[in-house]
């Protein structure tokens, strides 16, 4: 027989479409991600997505990472106020947005700070309030106070004042 006699077959002719995809799903193997690519399909997502407006990623800058301390140790800024405590450390959101406050036509005299008040962030705001309260300061000066009463400072003083009574 020589080549020309011999038929040839197309192999799409030999097993229909539903059957050729029912083989295939059937031989193939399912693999679970492992936790490393579990963690990378995580961090490549780069929205909180569409129910949460697309908020995108947060870019930890050392400036945002600085007022995100700051708002986690608010309870102290303000005695008068209380918040509900953090448990652990206190980690950044993986989603976030930065943005600035712009006042309406209506606040030009109420609710407006003027150019000399305005701060560029957080810690600066802060800071400046301290400036004019001094209450950080008088806070740091009681603790002191209350350290110092019992060490040495204080026994040598009361020695001396004893001293002092003798002659």
């Amino acid at each position: 027989m020589t080549q020309k006699e011999v038929a040839k077959a197309n192999d799409r002719d030999l097993v229909d479409q539903k059957m050729r995809e029912l083989a295939d799903a059937q031989n193939s193997v399912t693999t679970v991600p492992t936790k490393q690519e579990r963690k990378a399909q995580k961090s490549q997502k780069a929205t909180a997505g569409s129910s949460w407006f697309d908020l995108p990623k947060t870019n930890l800058t050392p400036e945002l990472k600085r007022d995100l301390q700051i708002l986690g140790m608010r309870s102290v800024l303000d005695p008068k106020r209380h918040y509900k405590k953090e448990n652990g450390k206190i980690r950044p959101p993986e989603f976030s947005q930065v943005g600035t406050i712009i006042e309406g036509p209506t606040e030009y005299y109420s609710g407006r700070l003027l150019n000399r008040e305005r701060r560029k962030n957080l810690v600066e705001d802060i800071l400046a309030g301290e400036a004019t309260t001094g209450r950080f300061k008088r806070k740091y000066e009681d603790i002191q106070k209350t350290k110092t009463s019992g060490k040495k400072a204080h026994y040598k003083a009361l020695k001396e004042k004893r001293r002092s009574t003798r002659v």
